[in-house]
């Protein structure tokens, strides 16, 4: 008797669960239904807006403008980033290549020589360029965007 008592008390318990967890997912698949239903038939460059914003598009325009697709870039993360944040600015600067850093730190030959600095912190806030004079050390080899930029080693 005491046996079937748990039995039937872990079968509702598991009962409750399930539809507590199938009426949360019921809810979060409709809502990105709707999403997908209101977006529809829009261009790219509407989502891209919609989602990212427009301070953020007009950033990564200005970087594409100024960083030439075959010269490399340093890609930050700023400590409250976040999450995953670097995958997109990455994806949008594509051809150029991203060499992602988890610090800045002297001493690194190839963080010497490369030119380009991007910050990204995610939450709304658009990426930033900064650019930085290259200072190869002596005996570091020189790195591929190095010579494609122009600067002396």
């Amino acid at each position: 008797m005491r046996r079937r008592v748990i039995d039937v008390a872990a079968g509702g318990l598991l009962a409750l669960f399930l539809g507590a967890a199938g009426l949360l997912a019921g809810r979060a698949t409709w809502v990105r239904i709707g999403w997908a239903m209101r977006s529809a038939g829009q261009p790219t460059a509407a989502a891209r807006l919609r989602r990212l914003g427009p301070a953020y598009l007009a950033s990564i325009e200005r970087i594409r403008r100024l960083i030439p697709a075959s010269e490399p870039y340093l890609l930050l993360e700023a400590p409250d980033a976040e999450p995953g944040a670097f995958l997109w600015v990455r994806f949008d600067l594509l051809p150029r290549r991203a060499v992602r850093i988890a610090r800045l730190r002297g001493g690194d030959c190839l963080q010497e020589q490369l030119r380009w600095l991007i910050v990204v912190s995610g939450h709304g806030h658009p990426p930033a360029l900064l650019e930085r004079p290259p200072r190869p050390r002596p005996g570091c080899p020189p790195s591929g965007g190095l010579a494609r930029s122009g600067a002396a080693p």
